[in-house]
């Protein structure tokens, strides 16, 4: 099994999403915010994020929130997978989430 996918809640991740496109590094953001997040980590979601947010495909729109926002992402901050309980079906954010 891989290591824990950490996710970032729907509320900061907007926010992140934002100043990253009004050209604020990422290695920036990280430090500014204190996030225990790797700057590739944080490509990775902000570009999912870019994508949810521009897609028209409504049912692909879903999918992805499904995928970067599950119900038991803190919506204030960073969450990581606990892999007693969750497992991550998929390549991101076109899979789902389980319950163990």
């Amino acid at each position: 099994m891989g290591k824990p996918i950490t996710l970032i809640g729907p509320k900061l991740l907007d926010e992140l999403h934002a100043k990253n496109m009004q050209g604020v590094s990422r290695p920036r953001l990280i430090r500014d915010y204190n996030l225990d997040i790797t700057p590739p980590t944080l490509a990775k979601l902000i570009k999912h994020y870019d994508l949810m947010k521009s897609t028209a495909d409504r049912i692909l729109n879903i999918q992805i929130g499904d995928s970067l926002f599950p119900y038991w992402v803190k919506t204030d901050g960073l969450t990581k997978q606990d892999t007693n309980k969750f497992l991550y079906r998929g390549k991101m954010p076109l899979g789902q989430w389980i319950d163990k």
